[in-house]
């Protein structure tokens, strides 16, 4: 009964994620493959496809004006800026090790958004 109580508890530390009831590892390993699949940016090949899956990403944890509209930095609150730090982060962690470098040095979502663009647009024109 004790064992019973404290199922929903585990935590990294003893390897199990309760949401799910798997090891942490393979529940890490499903998020991976199922992130690669729909929204990690591979190279210039997947971009259309990649940026329609980030949009839909952005939107619905509501950031999507943040690679929309540029606000003026007087406009800038402490929430919108906490907001485009989570924006930037999404976008980063949606991109191959290979394409963060060329987004390492952004500060802003939209700066980040904009010069994954450019890659793509440099092949296209090239």
């Amino acid at each position: 009964m004790q064992q019973e109580e404290h199922q929903g508890e585990h935590t990294k530390e003893d390897g199990l994620d309760s949401r799910k009831r798997l090891p942490y590892q393979e529940r890490l390993q499903q998020e991976r493959m199922t992130t690669k699949r729909a929204e990690v940016l591979l190279g210039r090949w997947n971009y259309f496809h990649w940026e329609y899956n980030m949009s839909m990403a952005l939107a619905r944890k509501g950031l999507l004006a943040h690679v929309q509209v540029v606000k003026p930095e007087n406009e800038m609150t402490d929430a919108w800026l906490v907001n485009d730090a989570n924006a930037l982060g999404i976008i980063a962690h949606g991109v191959e090790n290979q394409h963060q470098t060329k987004i390492r040095s952004a500060t802003r979502a939209m700066q980040t958004w904009n010069t994954l663009r450019e890659y793509k647009q440099s092949y296209h024109t090239a």
